[in-house]
């Protein structure tokens, strides 16, 4: 039996989610390989060691596959952002939170997170990212932390937190494309997270300063 058809035999066997996820495991790397235009769904089922059919079957279109993606990671990224922003936390300690996940996914999976932002997020087949529940909720999230900036005193008042949100997003959005840069070009996983720290941080404001107390003052007294 060749190897391939050894593989198709193990991917045949496996349960139904895991032959989903194999698929899409595949499809990651011929997209990145040759780009959405370039793919091929053979090539995708070659990749995942499973039938051509398989791959129509779960997925059926070269699109959807992408479409899998793109719905499956943003998922994920809502999910974790909405967590960091119901912590009772300071806000940079959010932000912060939310740039270390996105750049150690970006260095973890530069593939998969150059996919969903490049090759699909700015596809116009997708229409407008944020008619997509999960990019909508991920946005939410980011503007409820900034919302509390401004509660803070940390933004100008006359700076529309909506508008504050989607500039921040794209900020981190700007840091995936530089994975489009050749390897001469492209910054280490550790200058891209303190530049995207430095950018990000900017947006707001220094946190209030805690005001002095008077040596011996009743309040300085109940702080000892």
């Amino acid at each position: 039996m060749a190897a391939s058809d050894r593989g198709q035999g193990a991917a045949a066997g496996a349960a139904p989610e895991d032959r989903r996820q194999r698929i899409l495991d595949a499809a990651v790397s011929v997209f990145a390989r040759d780009g959405r235009h370039g793919a091929r769904i053979q090539d995708i089922a070659d990749a995942a060691g499973v039938a051509y059919g398989l791959v129509y079957h779960y997925f059926g279109t070269k699109d959807a596959l992408l479409a899998s993606i793109y719905d499956d990671n943003w998922r994920v990224f809502a999910d974790v952002v909405e967590g960091i922003a119901i912590r009772p936390r300071p806000v940079d300690d959010k932000l912060r939170a939310i740039v270390d996940y996105a750049v150690g996914a970006l260095d973890a999976f530069p593939d998969r997170v150059r996919i969903i932002v490049l090759e699909y997020g700015r596809s116009a087949a997708r229409g407008d990212p944020l008619d997509h529940p999960d990019v909508a909720r991920a946005l939410g999230s980011v503007r409820d932390i900034l919302a509390q900036a401004a509660r803070e005193g940390r933004v100008a008042p006359d700076v529309d937190p909506h508008t504050l949100s989607l500039l921040w997003m794209g900020t981190l959005e700007a840091a995936v494309a530089t994975t489009a840069f050749g390897p001469a070009h492209r910054p280490s996983a550790a200058h891209l997270r303190r530049a995207v720290h430095a950018v990000v941080q900017g947006i707001v404001g220094p946190p209030p300063a805690t005001p002095s107390l008077p040596p011996g003052s009743a309040a300085a007294d109940a702080l000892d």
